[in-house]
């Protein structure tokens, strides 16, 4: 116990609590987010068409990487090339999984039209 009379181990995990529960608000607001950038995107860039094929679905692809700042991600397809795992995977590392998710998407996409 402390001067004040509270269990300080009981104290230590109220703020693990408040932490746990904080980090979770934190990411139902990145998923929000998230969401709201990937429809704008969609809107603006146009969707993910199963339809599309070839270098115009690419295309698209790649212009929504831009738009989202991450157009060094589309560089190697307008290279004719793939991204790789590793370079992916670097780029990924510091996002959220619901972002980290969306562009994979993209990525994939493009990787599967350059082949």
């Amino acid at each position: 116990m402390n001067a004040e009379g509270v269990n300080v181990e009981e104290g230590g995990m109220e703020a693990d609590a408040n932490q746990d529960f904080q980090d979770y608000w934190n990411e139902i607001r990145i998923i929000q987010e998230t969401k709201r950038l990937d429809e704008f995107l969609d809107e603006e860039y146009g969707g993910r068409d199963d339809e599309g094929e070839g270098e115009g679905e690419g295309l698209a692809e790649t212009e929504w990487l831009v738009a989202a700042g991450l157009g060094q991600l589309g560089e190697p397809f307008l290279e004719g090339k793939e991204l790789s795992e590793s370079e992916l995977t670097t780029a990924l590392s510091m996002m959220a999984p619901h972002q980290a998710q969306a562009i994979r998407r993209r990525v994939d996409t493009l990787n599967y039209t350059v082949r």
